[in-house]
């Protein structure tokens, strides 16, 4: 079976502050795996390439967009 995943795209770099957010605010809510850009790749040191997470039950992804 096939599952559509709702996929968020951040700018700035803020997507880890806006996972922390929801995380404090939505129960049944945390990380399932995330990728960081590493020196040398497009997006900033540190920032999110790509994360599963799930929020009050349901799995969506979100990445920083470089």
């Amino acid at each position: 079976m096939t599952i559509a995943r709702p996929f968020l795209m951040f700018q700035g770099g803020i997507a880890q502050a806006a996972l922390d957010l929801y995380f404090a605010t939505f129960p049944d809510s945390h990380m399932v795996r995330v990728e960081r850009y590493a020196q040398g790749e497009p997006g900033p040191v540190g920032s999110i390439k790509v994360a599963t997470f799930t929020l009050c039950g349901r799995e969506f992804m979100c990445s920083d967009s470089p």
